[in-house]
């Protein structure tokens, strides 16, 4: 709300209810956009793949000349559908709208995905069974709730590679991406009538961005040492300090004679709204192991996390920090 010019209140009914209040005419079409901003780059798992830029003007094109079909999900975009067509969602992926931007265009599809939570439950359910009661201390279950997601295809105007955005808001994509990831450009690729290359190989970018400590912040590594060692570090994120650089990391490295291989690697970054108000943004990526399928044995990476982005500023930053520290503006695309 503060992004849309209005101060929120003290806790979230309280900012409603100053928003029902309001008198500010454009304040409600201010915040729809900044939802479609929050689709677009909020939370995201991200692959990049390959295209040619003759064939990247033609999808661009295809995707401003799509009709899109009249459905539940297109009329309530950019807010979810409400309780009632959420439980009634089947999974299935459903375009709810195409978005142009100064940076490119992007078709929006909405997904509902069932999402398993633990919740206690109050012992006054069972008052029944006064026996049963006495086995248990706590009592939790298990609760199946829909998540609406929605995903993006976004054809940047200058680079040559298409990315596939996957909503991982929450977490609630993030345990299914691959296979997400999977429908979702098969079904871009039928609608669209268009081959995709595979994405592209992120790992180089691990090891990159581990060595260049002036970019910024490591908040947490993973690696494997000469020693057949598996080590996990964090920083504390409300603290200063960097993962590739903390005296406990180097001095382990000497004891190791410098011998580590790091297979996964989050950076993270202030944005800011204003010279007092920032917020972090981060970028991940992310190998199964030390060793793989990939270049030379090692892991083969294609996605990478870009989490905390509020607008189109914060998340190109982050896609071309990616792509320099991937070297995939060194990739040459043959027409």
């Amino acid at each position: 709300m503060w992004m849309a010019g209005m101060l929120p209140g003290n806790g979230w009914q309280a900012s409603r209810t100053k928003y029902e209040s309001s008198e500010d005419e454009n304040l409600h079409g201010r915040l729809i956009d900044l939802l479609i901003q929050h689709t677009l780059y909020s939370d995201k798992h991200v692959k990049l793949h390959p295209m040619q830029p003759s064939m990247r003007k033609a999808v661009q094109s295809k995707l401003l000349g799509l009709t899109l079909e009249e459905t539940d999900e297109r009329s309530a975009y950019p807010l979810p559908l409400d309780e009632e067509n959420l439980a009634k969602a089947s999974g299935k992926l459903t375009p709810v709208s195409v978005e142009v931007t100064p940076d490119g265009v992007g078709l929006v599809l909405s997904q509902v995905v069932v999402q398993k939570t633990r919740e206690a439950v109050e012992r006054s359910e069972f008052a029944h069974a006064p026996k049963f009661l006495t086995k248990y201390d706590e009592l939790v279950g298990v609760k199946l709730q829909p998540v609406p997601l929605f995903h993006v295809m976004w054809v940047p105007h200058e680079r040559d590679f298409i990315e596939f955005r996957l909503d991982c808001t929450l977490g609630a994509g993030t345990r299914n991406a691959f296979t997400i990831h999977s429908l979702l450009r098969r079904f871009c690729a039928e609608l669209l009538e268009v081959k995709f290359e595979p994405p592209h190989d992120l790992f180089p970018a691990i090891t990159s961005l581990y060595s260049d400590i002036k970019v910024g912040r490591a908040t947490e590594i993973s690696f494997s040492t000469s020693t057949n060692g598996l080590h996990n570090e964090r920083m504390l994120r409300k603290e200063e300090g960097d993962s590739r650089t903390q005296a406990y990391h180097l001095a382990g490295k000497v004891g190791v004679d410098e011998d580590i291989s790091v297979f996964h690697i989050c950076v993270e970054w202030q944005a800011r709204l204003s010279e007092r108000k920032s917020y972090p943004i981060s970028l991940s990526l992310r190998g199964s192991g030390p060793s793989g399928n990939g270049a030379g044995g090692n892991p083969e990476v294609n996605a990478a996390m870009l989490e905390g982005c509020l607008t189109s500023v914060d998340f190109e930053s982050l896609v071309e920090v990616l792509a320099e520290h991937a070297s995939l503006n060194e990739v040459a695309v043959v027409e």
